[in-house]
């Protein structure tokens, strides 16, 4: 048949994918994608051990392979890492298993991986070749581990980089620094430790910075000040220790600035307060002793609500929820 396009995607289909799908040689476009808010999922695979090679197998034209929420329920088989045209590959909630191979991260025109919620999922990030193609790599609540390479830096065209609640470890690397198209980092909820490497300050498009829970140390990220752009930066319950920059005023696009579960010390800067669109600034659970400039917290207009209480048991909030 000469379908190249084939998207059922919320169809609220139910049951198996039947294999008579596989026959569709010529598709370009697979889009399965089944969210229902009522788990288990609607569509499943039968006997996925025998399904994913054939399907890895026959359709070697897909680009776009879509199964998030198809009820998979098996490992993914090293044959995705031999689809010559794939270009983005999403599996989020597929009740994934077992080690997924790395090599698929390697796939030549891959330009999307998307790896949510996929808690039994193991893996590990590979070493990337340079003139690698991808654009959005994507791994939450899953089982992977290890640390991030350092020829993460030869993804030079990578736009989102998420990489969270999971098991990665390590320091993180000073290669992405080199990531100029970079737009958003998101490491929070893993075991990073050591300090920011300062090249993070390369990052010019950056929009959102989080590195949440995790165990990193050192002072506030000096490197942060560079990103004059940067609306968000995320830092809550690391070991974090020093004060908060004077200049930090300087970031004069920042929207929202959560940085509990520290221990910051000193006052919370004056210049914090001159930063017009701030919507959002959590600072609890660190040794905070001032509020320098608190008579200026009026001028943020955008603080829909406002609350504090004695910084004395180092209590700072402002907008009660998150």
């Amino acid at each position: 048949m000469l379908l190249e396009t084939l998207n059922l995607s919320t169809t609220s289909l139910k049951g198996h994918i039947p294999r008579e799908i596989l026959q569709l040689t010529n598709l370009v476009s697979l889009d399965l994608y089944s969210y229902d808010s009522a788990p288990p999922s609607l569509l499943s695979i039968e006997n996925p051990p025998l399904f994913l090679p054939l399907l890895a197998r026959s359709l070697r034209n897909l680009r776009v392979l879509d199964m998030s929420y198809v009820n998979i329920s098996s490992e993914i088989p090293h044959e995705f890492s031999y689809m010559p045209s794939l270009r983005s590959l999403h599996l989020t909630s597929c009740y994934l298993v077992g080690e997924f191979p790395s090599s698929v991260f390697l796939i030549p025109n891959l330009k999307s991986i998307i790896l949510f919620s996929n808690p039994n999922l193991r893996g590990k990030l590979p070493v990337f070749p340079r003139n690698n193609s991808l654009q959005v790599l994507r791994i939450a609540d899953s089982s992977f581990s290890g640390i991030i390479p350092e020829s993460i830096g030869n993804l030079k065209h990578l736009v989102s980089l998420q990489l969270t609640e999971s098991n990665f470890s390590g320091r993180i690397p000073s290669s992405l620094g080199e990531l100029s198209n970079l737009s958003s980092l998101s490491l929070y909820g893993n075991h990073f430790t050591g300090e920011v490497p300062s090249s993070i300050g390369n990052l010019k498009q950056l929009l959102i910075f989080s590195v949440s829970d995790n165990q990193l140390t050192g002072n506030f990220p000096s490197a942060l000040l560079n990103l004059t752009k940067l609306p968000s930066i995320y830092l809550s319950y690391n070991k974090f220790t020093g004060s908060l920059p004077p200049n930090i005023g300087q970031l004069s696009k920042l929207e929202v600035l959560s940085a509990d579960g520290n221990s910051f010390t000193g006052a919370v800067p004056s210049s914090l307060y001159q930063i017009s669109s701030l919507a959002y600034i959590s600072l609890r659970e660190n040794q905070l002793s001032d509020l320098v400039g608190f008579q200026n917290i009026s001028l943020l207009s955008n603080l829909q609500t406002r609350k504090t209480r004695s910084f004395g048991n180092s209590y700072f909030n402002i907008k009660h929820h998150f």
